[in-house]
């Protein structure tokens, strides 16, 4: 079941929740620093383990799977994984626009938001955040990308895949390469480029085909040393943090950075995601239940926790917090309470409303392998 691989998901949102909870705090009045900005100066990076976990989870559930059949159940598999957990909180969100800040509705890309597959006429503009109308949701639209493109992949023998996944590694460093020589990443011409170096040939992919890579290697060989993999990771993010306040001003996760940001979390995220595995072949798990629904409970908590805290802002709580020198207690409370509905929310909704468009797209009952 991969209990620590689900553990790793759950704590990688954790730092994402208090990445988007400190800007809150600080819209308070409370000074930038401490604690919270050490950790919202790298907490924007476990969106790159995400992917670097989704690209695993899809290599190794695929890998005795070839052939168009197989590939056209692998993409209702992800389509029912990825939509009935995405739309509901993309209706909670129009609901929200609507009753609080109906003049943004006709600033967002309707269209984008509720397919995540963007224009491919269109320029890099589309993609910002602020587009779509549930804007943590940019991440789904890498998501789904990369799901076609491997659902193409396994259209194919399993060792062509592995040939085709080290082209793609090379395709993907030389673009990345061309793109920073050419200044498709500068305030300049970045939002006026077009799809090809900042979706299609994005940086983000090396981190799905790392993923995937990690998934071979899991298969080959036993991974030894999981402490000394944990340790490197949380080296990394220390170094990572240091640079983005050091050179950065704290802003590395701004699209212009995106070249430094996936070359520093990849080895992050590798670190960690060896470190999950290895335990996992050990045999080693920690409250493997608890694990499998906070783990479960991840998409639902990256999805809705943007909204709780905004929610929170329009019925006044923020305000009131302040007024009361209760901001940093009572965004610990919030927190809390977003990780619990979310677990809640995972046990009786989000399960049966996946299990339901597994059933309508005709892919059968839920297995138990873990889902990306």
């Amino acid at each position: 079941m991969l209990v620590n691989l689900h553990l790793l998901r759950f704590l990688a949102a954790l730092p994402v929740l208090a990445y988007h909870t400190a800007e809150q705090v600080w819209a308070s009045g409370v000074p930038k620093e401490g604690w919270l900005y050490a950790i919202y100066l790298a907490g924007f990076g476990g969106v790159d383990v995400f992917f670097v976990i989704s690209g695993f989870i899809i290599w190794h559930t695929t890998h005795e799977e070839n052939g168009p059949l197989a590939a056209s159940r692998f993409l209702r598999r992800r389509v029912a994984r990825t939509y009935s957990g995405y739309w509901p909180f993309l209706l909670l969100s129009l609901f929200l626009l609507y009753l609080y800040y109906p003049q943004l509705l006709q600033q967002k890309d309707w269209a984008l938001s509720s397919t995540l597959v963007p224009n491919p006429a269109a320029t890099t503009t589309q993609l910002l955040p602020g587009r779509l109308a549930l804007p943590v949701a940019w991440t789904l639209i890498y998501e789904v990308y990369f799901y076609l493109a491997f659902g193409l992949l396994i259209a194919f023998r399993r060792q062509a895949r592995i040939s085709a996944i080290a082209v793609a590694v090379a395709v993907m460093v030389m673009a990345g390469l061309y793109a920073s020589y050419a200044g498709v990443f500068t305030v300049d011409k970045l939002l006026d480029s077009s799809l090809l170096f900042t979706f299609y040939l994005s940086p983000y992919c090396l981190e799905f085909l790392a993923g995937c890579l990690l998934g071979e290697l899991y298969r080959r060989y036993t991974i030894r040393w999981p402490l000394a993999w944990l340790l490197f990771g949380v080296a990394m993010t220390v170094v990572i943090g240091w640079v983005n306040a050091t050179w950065f001003d704290g802003r590395m996760n701004m699209g212009y950075y995106v070249h430094i940001r996936v070359l520093l979390f990849i080895a992050a995220a590798v670190g960690y995601v060896l470190w999950a595995l290895g335990l996992d072949q050990k045999g080693k798990h920690f409250l493997p239940r608890t694990c499998l629904i906070l783990g479960g409970s991840t998409y639902a908590l990256y999805l809705s926790h943007t909204l709780w805290l905004r929610y929170l802002y329009d019925i006044g709580v923020r305000d009131w917090l302040q007024q009361h020198d209760l901001t940093i207690a009572g965004y610990w409370l919030a927190s809390l309470f977003i990780i619990a509905i979310s677990a809640v929310y995972f046990q009786f909704a989000e399960r049966r409303l996946h299990f339901g468009f597994r059933r309508l797209l005709g892919v059968g009952k839920k297995t138990r392998k873990p889902s990306g």
